[in-house]
């Protein structure tokens, strides 16, 4: 089976890992091809009937393999990204939601990011019909006498949205405060919730170290890095998916070889086995 299939398979049959109450992530965005400017063509899956609803509907951003969108409680879109912009319900630019630094190769907000999870919301522990946080890691590259050698990431960044602001449109507060600097992963950006309920861990492998970074985000701080070494020196470009199961407590990715690694995850301490 190949390695985009077991992808496909993982987001459909773990879905419910996305959802972080009901409602909130009832909307998907998708990419429709690349084009050199908007209005651009989306697949959208709405789920608020419980099965998909598929559609099509023409967005000001493309979407190439990063796309986060988020819904309020009743399942209403409230704001969706490609990586460079963030659109409000209203598919305007959010207030301050332009130019995120996510490549100095890919310079056009309107194609996407061309890297996989390489941004993900949680809503604020404590205000999640407010604030919302976004983890997101720059794609840097490494070249030799003008040949691309390979792609990384070498910045994880956090930005804030807060919901009341622009007439409940929301507005981006604070934008890409640095939380780590490292040669990570091009992407593979995901988080689960405590075992407390109430925070969230947000974990990103290192790039063919066979690390494991987590941070723990709780209603008044972002504590971290914990990392943990697994043994396994993956590459980062190599890394298709990563995702946790409905439950939380494992954590799945589908690698370059078509190989699929679970680990256990205990939701207290982020360790893995």
């Amino acid at each position: 089976m190949r390695a985009s299939t077991i992808c496909f398979l993982l987001c459909i049959i773990m879905l419910s890992s996305c959802v972080y109450s009901q409602g909130l992530s009832n909307y998907w965005i998708t990419g429709y091809g690349l084009q050199t400017q908007p209005p651009a063509g989306n697949s959208n899956l709405d789920f608020n009937l419980g099965s998909p609803n598929i559609y099509f509907q023409q967005r000001n951003l493309n979407f190439m393999r990063t796309s986060i969108s988020m819904s309020d409680f009743a399942g209403n879109l409230i704001f969706y990204s490609n990586g460079f912009a963030i659109c409000n319900s209203i598919s305007d630019t959010m207030i301050n939601g332009k130019g995120f630094d996510s490549s100095y190769i890919f310079t056009d907000y309107y194609f996407g990011q061309p890297a996989a999870q390489t941004m993900l919301v949680i809503p604020q522990p404590g205000n999640d019909n407010r604030f919302y946080n976004i983890f997101h890691v720059t794609i840097d590259t490494t070249w030799d006498d003008g040949v691309l050698v390979f792609e990384n990431a070498l910045k994880l960044r956090h930005t804030i949205i807060d919901m009341t602001l622009d007439s409940g449109r929301g507005a981006v507060t604070q934008r890409e405060l640095p939380l780590m600097y490292d040669t990570l992963s091009a992407g593979h950006v995901q988080g689960v919730k405590h075992a407390n309920g109430r925070d969230w861990w947000v974990l990103i492998p290192r790039y063919a170290r066979g690390v494991f970074y987590s941070f723990l985000v709780t209603p008044d701080s972002i504590m971290g890095p914990i990392n943990q070494q697994l043994g396994l020196n993956l590459i980062g470009a190599s890394i298709r998916h990563v995702i946790f199961s409905p439950d939380g407590n494992k954590y799945a990715l589908v690698d370059h070889r078509n190989h699929l690694l679970i680990y256990d995850f205990d939701r207290c301490t982020a360790a893995r086995s």
